[in-house]
């Protein structure tokens, strides 16, 4: 961004995308929406670098900390939203962003979007071995793989990911693999796993520690992390995938213990609404006991017939 540029941006229409430092200073950026992988009909918006041929998924931030009650936010209960940008050619060049719109880029490997157009094949075992050009000749009935292809998207590596590979006479073909793609998810699990975020394991701790006298073992809070990483997944890993990678795990002793859990919540709700009833009977009875008692000890006023009070015997003394 130049001095010049800096200062024709106008503050209430800031767009900033933020990517990876190791990106090339000297890549171009084309914006593509595409539907997500997993199937929903919704859309995603995509940069595609060049001449990289890079994928980047771009996830706008909301400005809203989940894990801060305290967030300071406007009159209207929105997250205060502020950017600053500058030059460092011209140090008065300066725009503050009013109203900005911040994405986060992320490389997005578009293996997931094979994995989401392979799935109708695995269930009709329509499997057979095809060439790379084959391949994209079939991807091109896939809106979302075709724009790819337009784009220069190349998918050799990720299909020799999931995929059986056979040479014949200098050419490579590809038949699907269920137990390969399997094993990458599996990979992707094992890495969310070890890369877990703290704040996210509090969170599960929370959950599973909300009943006093029932403490997790180091098994369950293991598994309940395996769990939610395969959760994690889910944004653009089609369901048919995550509940054969499920079923690779005993979840034996999570599945136990969030049993438990829901009988002794299901207990302590019935002892709570007991014990209402029983301050609601009590309240109930005490009141009505001081209602008797207040009729009961009720004062009665003597009546003195008229001649026979002290003040009528005054008088009469002086007749």
């Amino acid at each position: 961004m130049t001095a010049d540029n800096a200062s024709q941006i106008d503050q209430n229409t800031i767009r900033l995308v933020l990517l990876p430092k190791y990106n090339s200073s000297i890549s171009s950026y084309t914006t593509i929406s595409l539907k997500d992988p997993t199937n929903d009909g919704e859309s995603r918006q995509f940069l595609v670098s060049q001449p990289e041929n890079k994928l980047y998924s771009l996830n706008k931030t909301d400005f809203k900390d989940q894990y801060k009650e305290k967030q300071k936010v406007t009159k209207n209960g929105q997250p205060i939203k502020s950017l600053m940008l500058t030059t460092t050619t011209k140090s008065n060049c300066l725009i503050i962003g009013k109203t900005p719109e911040i994405y986060v880029g992320t490389i997005f490997n578009q293996i997931y979007f094979l994995l989401s157009f392979f799935v109708q094949f695995l269930r009709q075992d329509h499997l057979r071995l095809l060439s790379y050009d084959d391949l994209c000749e079939m991807f091109e009935d896939s809106e979302s793989l075709g724009s790819l292809i337009k784009m220069k998207i190349s998918f050799k590596e990720s299909l020799e990911t999931i995929c059986e590979t056979v040479r014949e006479n200098g050419e490579t073909f590809y038949k699907v693999s269920e137990a390969r793609i399997l094993d990458y998810i599996n990979q992707r699990v094992d890495r969310i796993f070890e890369h877990f975020p703290c704040s996210l394991k509090s969170q599960l701790l929370r959950k599973l520690q909300r009943v006093n006298n029932l403490v997790p073992s180091t098994e369950v809070i293991k598994l309940s992390h395996i769990n939610a990483s395969i959760d994690l997944l889910s944004s653009f890993v089609d369901k048919y995938y995550l509940n054969k990678v499920r079923a690779r795990y005993d979840f034996g002793p999570l599945i136990e213990y969030h049993e438990k859990l829901a009988q002794m919540e299901e207990m302590n709700k019935v002892a709570e609404d007991n014990l209402e009833r029983l301050n609601e009977k009590l309240q109930n009875n005490g009141s009505s006991k001081r209602k008797r008692k207040q009729i009961g000890t009720k004062k009665v006023v003597k009546r003195i017939a008229v001649g026979k009070g002290a003040l009528d015997m005054f008088f009469g003394k002086n007749k």
